[in-house]
């Protein structure tokens, strides 16, 4: 299953993530009419990103422990 969700630097997701960011920020300067879009789509990418790593600690199914990846961080 490991190899399956191997980890790889995603420089494009990074650069979505910039860009919900700056639209949030936009938003709070008075730049943009709205920023929820913003974060919506950097709440949508980091569950993309998370979801592999969740899925190698439980083995495909099973329970999430959340307090061993808070204290292993």
């Amino acid at each position: 299953m490991r190899e399956r969700f191997a980890s790889s630097y995603r420089w494009d997701l990074d650069v979505l993530k910039a860009i919900a960011i700056l639209a949030v920020v936009f938003y709070h300067v008075g730049w943009l009419a709205t920023g929820y879009l913003g974060v919506d789509v950097f709440f949508a990418i980091n569950g993309f990103l998370v979801l592999p790593a969740l899925l190698i600690q439980t083995g495909g199914g099973g329970i999430i422990n959340t307090l061993d990846g808070c204290l292993n961080a």
